[in-house]
């Protein structure tokens, strides 16, 4: 009886610095067979370079290159119009580091579980030593009717920040899956609409919704475990990677993609659940700037995350700092 067959799409989520660490691992620690498309969007010439060099010293990579940043949905579909025929699609950011055995386990569930979707647990860390803690395990997700007639998300990330557990978790259903890494039946992709029009930090929630409406078995795997390497553990910026994370994090895109997913969803505009997400990415996306900046800039950037803040207050302050060549060029020596 043969395997089921698997591909590998590795997109790039925030930052091109992890790409070499993430694929490196990726490949000397995978030992289930497996093909593997690598989406580049732009990436500086060092990232470029390597990934041309992998792409040579490995048959079963396929690269896709286009000159300009990619959404992320933008960037998965590509790689699905050049799939193989296989069983099963995993999408992996590129600031993952895969552990021992994950594949197997994830495609272990799957097979005993006639799972739809499998997402591992994910850890975060800094890429340095053992993963730090929980990033999440899995997602409680569910829409909440009003009196209007619209809708509210309710949602939470499992076991979020929580220690990495001394004893082994049992496997489980979940409402839904972060878009770090997921495992997909490719049966049900049909199905799925990797909307373009959806980007970050948002394409998890509307994934996460359709399968949740089309009633898909989604499993928590924890015996296959993935450590996210996150920016605000790993100091690991470079200035190469500031162009690509301010525009996934650009205002502009948040609130379009917002006011999308508050129509697509029927969603009420002023309670609609996506605002904890878009307070976490005002965070995110100055934290390069917050590395980089003196005390004072500090204490400014600090304020302007408050809800009184005025956003033409934060977004010149912002700019103002992204602008500033000495303190972004302070970024390479962290």
């Amino acid at each position: 009886m043969s395997l089921p067959s698997v591909a590998i799409v590795v997109i790039q989520r925030e930052r091109y610095s992890p790409t070499m660490s993430c694929l490196s691992r990726l490949i000397s620690t995978t030992r289930y067979p497996f093909h593997l498309i690598y989406v580049d969007g732009n990436s500086p010439k060092p990232t470029h370079q390597y990934l041309q060099r992998m792409a040579k010293r490995h048959l079963n990579l396929k690269l896709i290159r286009l000159e300009r940043h990619l959404r992320v949905n933008e960037a998965r579909n590509l790689a699905l119009a050049m799939l193989p025929e296989v069983d099963y699609v995993v999408f992996l950011d590129n600031d993952i580091l895969v552990e021992p055995g994950w594949l197997e386990q994830l495609i272990s569930c799957a097979e005993k579980k006639q799972a739809d979707v499998v997402t591992p647990l994910v850890l975060e860390g800094d890429g340095q030593g053992p993963a730090k803690q929980i990033h999440i395990a899995g997602l409680k997700m569910s829409l909440k009717k009003k009196a209007n007639g619209r809708q509210q998300l309710c949602q939470g990330q499992l076991l979020h920040r929580q220690p990495v557990p001394k004893h082994p978790l049992h496997r489980k259903s979940v409402d839904g899956v972060d878009a770090h890494c997921f495992m997909i039946r490719t049966a049900i992709l049909k199905a799925i609409n990797f909307d373009p029009l959806v980007d970050e930090p948002f394409s998890y929630i509307d994934l996460s919704l359709q399968l949740k409406e089309q009633e898909r078995r989604v499993l928590l795997e924890p015996a296959a475990q993935v450590t996210f390497l996150n920016p605000q553990l790993d100091p690991s910026f470079t200035p190469t990677d500031l162009a690509l994370y301010q525009f996934r994090w650009s205002d502009r895109s948040l609130k379009e993609t917002m006011r999308y997913l508050e129509r697509k969803w029927n969603l009420c505009p002023h309670r609609s659940g996506l605002g904890d997400v878009y307070r976490w990415t005002i965070a995110n996306r100055q934290l390069p700037l917050k590395r980089a900046a003196t005390a004072p800039w500090r204490f400014l950037l600090k304020g302007s995350k408050l809800s009184l803040c005025p956003e033409w207050l934060r977004e010149g302050l912002e700019l103002h700092l992204q602008r500033n060549p000495i303190q972004l060029n302070a970024l390479a020596g962290q």
